[in-house]
C-alpha cells in the first residue's frame, strides 16, 4: 500500500487485483463499486480528471482501506489534484514527513528468517533511553544466549532492519510492513512462543508489571468478522497511547490478543 506514491496506480492495482480473482471483473464494475461514474473513472486513470478530497475519502471507504491507508490515500490524491498550489505543497509535506520511511514489505524468506520473537524485541529495544547496543548486554536483557543475540543482530543488520549508527545501533525509520504472503508454518511458530514469553510472565513477572485476562462466552459465529475488526482497531489505538509522544522509553512490551474457540472441533 505505501509503496507508490500515484493514487492512480494504486487504483490502477486494486483493478487488476479483482481482475485476477474474477477474470469477468470488468472496470465498469470497478468503477461502480467505487461508486464514479466509468466515463469519470477512466479520466482520473487517464489523468485528465482528479478526485476531491470528499471523493477520496468515499472511494477510500469502497476500497476497505484502514484508517492510516484512508489518510494515505487521501494525502496523495490532494497532493496531485489539490485546488492550490499551497495544499499540494502541503500533502506532499505531510507524505514526506509521515510516510517516506515506511519500509517495503518482508519477503517470505525474510519473514521467515526473524519470525523468532527476540528480533522483534531486539528491534525496539534501540528506543529505549538505556539502550546498550553490545550484543552481551542485549542477551542479559532479554535472557538469551550472547551468540543467539549476536546472530539475530547480524540478521536484522544484514536485512536493513536495523542500522548502523555512531558505533552502535538503531531501527531503521519508520515501520516495516509484513507481506500478506507470510509463511504459515513461521507464523504459527511465532505465536506460539509469545504464548510461552506470556507464561513466564505469570510466574516471572510481579501483577504491577503484566495485565493478563481472560473471558469465557457463548457466542453467534457471525459476529467473529465484526469482533476481529474491532480488535484489530484496539490494538491500533493501544500502539498510539504506547509510543505516540514518549520520549523516554524505559522497556520493552508486547500486548498479545487470542480470540479462539474452546471446542475440540468447533462446527
Amino acid at each position: 500500500m505505501f509503496e507508490t506514491r500515484d493514487y492512480r496506480e494504486h487504483l490502477r492495482q486494486e483493478y487488476r487485483r479483482r481482475s485476477r480473482t474474477n477474470p469477468s471483473y470488468s472496470m465498469r464494475a470497478f468503477a461502480r463499486d467505487l461508486a464514479l461514474a466509468p466515463s469519470r473513472l477512466s479520466l482520473i486513470l487517464r489523468g485528465k480528471e482528479g478526485l476531491s478530497l470528499a471523493r477520496a475519502r468515499l472511494v477510500a471507504e469502497r476500497l476497505g482501506y484502514g484508517p492510516e491507508q484512508s489518510d494515505f490515500f487521501c494525502a496523495l490524491v490532494q497532493s496531485r489534484d489539490a485546488r492550490s498550489a499551497a495544499g499540494r505543497a502541503a500533502a506532499r509535506s505531510r507524505i514526506q514527513s509521515e510516510w517516506s520511511d515506511l519500509k517495503r514489505p518482508l519477503e517470505e524468506d525474510e519473514f521467515r528468517s526473524v519470525a523468532d520473537w527476540h528480533h522483534f524485541a531486539i528491534l525496539h529495544m534501540t528506543e529505549l533511553a538505556d539502550f546498550d547496543p553490545s550484543c552481551e548486554a542485549i542477551a542479559a536483557r532479554l535472557g538469551l544466549e550472547v551468540e543467539t543475540a549476536r546472530s539475530a543482530v547480524a540478521r536484522l543488520l544484514r536485512l536493513g532492519l536495523l542500522v548502523r549508527e555512531d558505533g552502535g545501533v538503531r531501527k531503521s525509520s519508520g515501520a516495516f510492513i509484513h507481506s500478506e504472503k507470510k509463511p504459515v508454518a513461521a507464523v504459527r511458530e511465532y505465536h506460539r512462543q509469545i504464548l510461552d514469553r506470556a507464561s513466564r510472565a505469570v510466574d516471572g513477572q510481579d501483577m504491577s508489571r503484566r495485565t493478563l485476562s481472560s473471558l469465557t462466552v457463548a457466542i453467534d459465529t457471525a459476529k467473529l468478522k465484526e469482533a476481529n475488526e474491532r480488535l484489530k482497531a484496539f490494538i491500533r489505538d493501544m500502539e498510539l497511547l504506547l509510543t505516540a509522544g514518549s520520549t523516554e522509553k524505559n522497556d520493552v512490551y508486547c500486548l498479545s490478543v487470542q480470540l479462539f474457540s474452546l471446542q475440540e472441533k468447533p462446527e
